[in-house]
């Protein structure tokens, strides 16, 4: 069954709002992207630590965002067994390495505590990675490395905003062209001959939107 057209019109712009609202999200992004990689020189990091026990021990879920050497470095730690007796001594340890219970900002030299391993890694292009599982416990622990290179993460977050400006800068001009030549700005079609309303389209000549069209042809019936 087909959409009624009144409700295509409001599900093509909630559409198009959400696609601008991701837009804003990526190009923001972006300059996050560009401002880790300027102080990336520091070893600025953010990090973050979550303890617990159970029956087998005491673990540590330990994740952390760096950007260090041109490279934008994620590391996942789903669950390491520590050996302490307590868990304050483990938030102890974690936060002599710079870590707490809720994401934080540390820079400075001193800013890799953490004994990450960046050899061995798997290699796609520019792309490295590594997922590491614990087989010989029952903790389902899981170290993931991911390390991305600055300018391209930079790319992939600008590419999408970036093309959608230039083809809107394109559109624009080509309106423009076409209203230069007496030509309908939506289809091309030659008004010469109905310089009021475009005979191909139904556009109102002097209309800039869709809205003002509608209104203006139902207000000329």
């Amino acid at each position: 069954m087909a959409m009624p057209r009144s409700q295509n019109k409001v599900w093509l712009r909630s559409v198009r709002r959400a696609g601008i609202l991701l837009k804003a999200i990526l190009v923001l992004l972006g300059f996050a992207t560009i401002f880790l990689w300027m102080r990336g020189g520091r070893g600025d990091s953010f990090r973050r630590a979550r303890v617990w026990h159970d029956q087998s021990g005491i673990y540590a879920a330990i994740s952390e965002l760096s950007s260090r050497w041109g490279n934008v470095t994620l590391h996942l730690d789903t669950g390491t067994k520590w050996e302490v007796r307590t868990i304050e001594q483990l938030q102890d340890a974690l936060a002599a390495r710079g870590y707490s219970a809720t994401w934080g900002w540390d820079s400075g030299p001193g800013a890799f505590r953490y004994p990450w391993y960046d050899v061995n890694l798997y290699q796609a292009g520019p792309v490295r990675w590594d997922v590491q599982r614990d087989e010989y416990s029952n903790s389902g622990h899981v170290l993931v490395t991911v390390i991305v290179p600055d300018g391209l993460l930079v790319l992939l977050f600008w590419i999408w905003p970036g093309l959608s400006v230039l083809f809107a800068a394109r559109r624009a001009a080509l309106r423009a062209y076409r209203g230069r030549l007496g030509l309908c700005v939506d289809c091309g079609y030659d008004l010469r001959a109905s310089p009021e309303r475009c005979p191909e389209c139904g556009r109102m000549v002097g209309i800039t939107s869709p809205r003002q069209t509608c209104s203006t042809a139902q207000a000329a019936q």
